[in-house]
C-alpha cells in the first residue's frame, strides 16, 4: 500500500478532499491544533479551493471521546456547523458513520444531488464518504 503523509503548510494546495477508498493510498495530515494528531484514511486526493481558517468553528478542536450515540450526534452537529460556516453545506453533509473529527480533519459525505458547477469534479462520487483536510493551525 502507498502511504502519503501530507504537510499542507508546505504545499501549494491549501485544502484537500480525500475520497475514501479502501484500495487507495493511505493519506495522513497533521490535525487537531496543538494536539498535533496525525489522522489517516485511505483514498484518493482532490484539491479544493482554499477555505478561510479565520474563525474556523473547529480551530483547536480534537476529540478523544469513545464512540457513542451522544458523541456521534455532537460530532454531526459540529460538522454541520463547520460546513455552513464555509458555505459547503449542500455540497457535503456530515458523515454519520463512526469517524474521527479534529481541526483540519472533517469527515463528510458528498451530497447525492449537487449544483451543476460541482458535477465535473464530484459527479462520479455522489453519496461517497470523504474527508476535507486543510492546514492545521499549529
Amino acid at each position: 500500500m502507498i502511504q502519503i503523509r501530507i504537510d499542507l503548510a508546505q504545499t501549494e494546495i491549501p485544502t484537500l478532499l480525500i475520497i475514501r477508498d479502501a484500495d487507495g493510498a493511505e493519506i495522513s495530515n497533521q490535525v487537531g491544533g496543538n494536539a498535533c494528531l496525525h489522522l489517516t484514511t485511505c483514498g484518493q486526493m482532490l484539491p479544493l479551493q482554499s477555505i478561510e481558517t479565520e474563525g474556523d468553528p473547529l480551530e483547536g478542536y480534537y476529540e478523544s471521546l469513545p464512540p457513542s450515540p451522544e458523541n456521534l450526534a455532537n460530532r454531526i452537529l459540529l460538522v454541520d456547523r463547520w460546513l455552513k460556516f464555509h458555505h459547503l453545506d449542500g455540497i457535503f453533509e456530515p458523515d454519520t458513520g463512526d469517524f474521527e473529527l479534529a481541526e483540519a480533519w472533517v469527515p463528510v459525505r458528498i451530497c447525492k444531488e449537487l449544483h451543476d458547477s460541482w458535477l465535473p469534479l464530484l459527479g462520479s462520487f455522489l453519496g461517497t464518504s470523504a474527508v476535507i483536510t486543510y492546514e492545521n493551525s499549529d
